[in-house]
């Protein structure tokens, strides 16, 4: 008899664990249409940018992406960039991982982002537009968009597709690419990589997966003079050439490092320093990279545990009570056979 009303206690914290996750994830749903401060983001933190000054002679600006599934190691960063001489950030994409409850992601990267103390603009990843970008296009507004500073102008591309871009984007961006040239320096924004950085061809998984794309692309870049293409993607930094257009991949933003090579795979911005006489790139270290397999495979699954825990607490307790539910019903019905 103990036993059972052992049981019948465990079905009624079960079920308590059951409505708790139930009513914040319905709560979640009805709150997140209407979030404070957060419509048109990238418009609203473009017209912050531009009003800083009107013709700046000396600036810098941080790059950095794939932080979606960080909170020590992104909000390690966000302190970093804030003690830093930045004007303005740009992350280039996949703001949150998107696996479970995007809404409560977009919420909680929201609430991070927040505690930057200068303006930043995003661009979307792969994760933002897997199956649909509308809560993307409710919080942040167009995919693509340019904007100027100083004597830089400033494009941003929906790059978040391996099959690159549309036929409507890129005649978008060949107006823009005219605009561009009556500034001195043109940086570009997309999220996936022209090419694979490692072997200089197109990958699926690692860039754009049409070589044709891709050199159609990277042609147009070069007769332009595109001052710098910043993507990520790729977990880790490279830089180099495609063509003549120079490239940096910068994703060490937080999300889970792709290796162990200490010139490649550690967590990192990159500070721009545009003056009227020339660009510099400055790669920032917020983390150092890992010796070994075990040690990254370790930091990367306690770091998207950690994530998943804080963020999808609602839906982990719900997972929980449902499973303590059921073996405490068939507990209960064994007990009682006999």
């Amino acid at each position: 008899m103990k036993k059972i009303k052992y049981r019948k206690k465990l079905i009624f914290i079960s079920l308590i664990m059951i409505l708790i996750g139930a009513v914040s994830i319905i709560y979640s749903f009805i709150k997140f249409p209407n979030p404070p401060d957060t419509r048109d983001w990238n418009y609203i933190q473009v017209k912050k940018i531009e009003s800083i000054n009107n013709n700046p002679d000396k600036f810098s600006f941080a790059v950095f992406g794939d932080n979606k599934n960080s909170i020590r190691i992104f909000e390690k960063l966000i302190n970093v960039v804030n003690n830093d001489s930045i004007t303005f950030s740009i992350d280039t994409g996949d703001l949150i991982d998107n696996r479970i409850d995007g809404e409560s992601e977009y919420r909680f990267f929201l609430n991070q982002i927040k505690k930057l103390n200068d303006p930043m603009v995003v661009i979307p990843g792969n994760h933002e537009t897997e199956g649909s970008s509308g809560d993307y296009n409710l919080l942040f507004g167009r995919l693509y968009y340019s904007f100027t500073f100083g004597d830089a102008y400033f494009i941003t591309l929906n790059g978040s597709h391996e099959e690159g871009i549309g036929p409507e984007q890129y005649n978008w961006l060949i107006n823009e690419l005219k605009k561009s040239q009556k500034y001195k320096y043109k940086f570009l924004f997309m999220h996936i990589p022209l090419y694979n950085p490692r072997t200089g061809k197109c990958q699926d998984g690692y860039s754009i997966i049409n070589q044709e794309v891709s050199e159609r692309l990277n042609n147009l870049f070069d007769e332009n003079k595109v001052t710098m293409i910043f993507t990520s993607h790729f977990h880790g930094y490279f830089t180099g050439k495609w063509n003549k257009t120079p490239f940096i991949i910068t994703g060490g933003a937080g999300a889970e490092l792709g290796g162990i090579s200490p010139n490649h795979f550690f967590n990192h911005y990159i500070k721009v320093n545009v003056s009227k006489e020339n660009v510099n790139y400055e790669v920032i270290k917020t983390g150092e990279p890992f010796s070994n397999k075990f040690t990254l495979f370790i930091r990367n699954a306690t770091e998207m545990a950690f994530y998943y825990f804080k963020v999808h607490w609602d839906y982990m307790l719900l997972g929980m009570g449902v499973f303590c539910l059921g073996f405490a019903f068939k507990s209960v019905i064994r007990l009682k056979s006999y």
